[in-house]
């Protein structure tokens, strides 16, 4: 399939074609790009590479919307790490949700420095 508005238009799967979009996230490029999916992993995967908001009950969404802190260009510092970790009904991460948390906030310490960490 062809996507257009990308940043480079060229036959991709959706996930790529995703990966490269450069438009507005209420267009209806994105639309279509949304029907590409299958609708248990569209809204996951628009929450993690379009920046559409995760519902705030949706667990899944929350760890795609932290996903997409992890990778994005900019690092985090460690306190919007520890902001970010999706809640759940016993205040605990998630196993997922946990394991990128370590990994997010290994990466904070060593971009803002142990005493950011330490704040």
């Amino acid at each position: 399939m062809t996507i257009p508005n990308l940043r480079t238009p060229v036959p991709a799967d959706p996930l790529a074609a995703l990966r490269a979009w450069a438009g507005a996230p209420d267009s209806a490029e994105l639309e279509r790009l949304r029907r590409a999916f299958h609708p248990d992993f569209a809204g996951l995967a628009l929450v993690e590479y379009a920046g559409e908001r995760p519902a705030p009950d949706d667990p899944d969404a929350q760890v795609a919307a932290f996903r997409a802190m992890a990778r994005g260009a900019r690092r985090p510092g460690p306190a919007e790490v520890l902001e970010a970790v999706p809640a759940t009904e016993t205040g605990l991460p998630g196993e997922l949700a946990a394991s990128i948390a370590v990994d997010l906030f290994a990466d904070a310490v060593a971009a803002h420095g142990p005493l950011a960490a330490a704040a």
